[in-house]
């Protein structure tokens, strides 16, 4: 079973004042967390192009023929 449901099944067994105790302790670790970085970057091109130019042969082919057996 997986943790997700291990505690989903224990929550079912709670009373409310116990439901109140793990919103505080979940709102607390949000709280915490740190928070995702969703800025795009101004030269993810770039990287692209430079991260590709060391690639020898033909990339659409090799792409291509790695999908030929899910076609």
């Amino acid at each position: 079973m997986k943790v997700k449901d291990l505690v989903l099944d224990e929550i079912q067994d709670m009373s409310v004042s116990e439901y109140l105790s793990v919103y505080q302790y979940i709102h607390a670790i949000k709280a915490i967390r740190p928070k995702p970085n969703n800025k795009k970057r101004e030269h993810a091109y770039e990287d692209v192009c430079s991260a590709l130019s060391s690639l020898t042969g033909n990339l659409s082919d090799d792409i291509i023929h790695s999908r030929e057996d899910r076609v």
